[in-house]
């Protein structure tokens, strides 16, 4: 069993009391995985006020500038994902429509809308919406996140 000398509390301790880090002859770190956390943690607090400002600066500059490009990374994001359950014959056109005019609800209005499956695509076990233009609603995001996928009209019962 082979020991180390934390530098930081002086302890001999296992090495497996040492975090792996390849830069070292022995390739472990010099100061022990307890004394790592104690001192993460104080580094953490005494820099908070300097994240909070960070954040704060991020919110207000860079996002509003990149606003776009982020949207439209989410937007690549959400058709790839719904890429297996987007029938070859929707209109794609309209799927689009429908997402522009949730931005032009929200810009306009000023409360946030979701695009909502009617049908919910991974709902149960009986049936699974498709993503095409028919299948689609807008709705204030409050009343989706309160249906959370569970209900639809017309939903059939379980045949059990």
């Amino acid at each position: 069993m082979a020991a180390k000398n934390c530098t930081r509390c002086g302890e001999v301790k296992n090495f497996s009391e040492f975090h792996v880090r390849r830069a070292s002859k022995d390739g472990l770190c010099p100061i022990c995985k307890s004394c790592a956390i104690i001192k993460v943690t104080a580094w953490s607090v005494s820099r908070k006020d300097d994240k909070r400002d960070y954040d704060n600066r991020y919110r207000a500059e860079w996002y509003p500038k990149n606003r776009p490009v982020t949207l439209e990374n989410v937007r690549r994001t959400q058709i790839r994902r719904l890429g297996h359950i987007i029938p070859a014959w929707s209109n794609r056109f309209l799927i689009q429509e429908i997402y522009r005019l949730r931005e032009t609800r929200e810009r306009m209005l000023g409360a946030f809308y979701d695009v909502d499956h009617i049908v919910p695509i991974a709902s149960s076990p009986l049936v699974c919406g498709l993503h095409c233009e028919d299948n689609l609603q807008l709705l204030p995001r409050k009343e989706n996140r309160d249906r959370w996928n569970k209900t639809w009209p017309d939903m059939p019962t379980d045949p059990a």
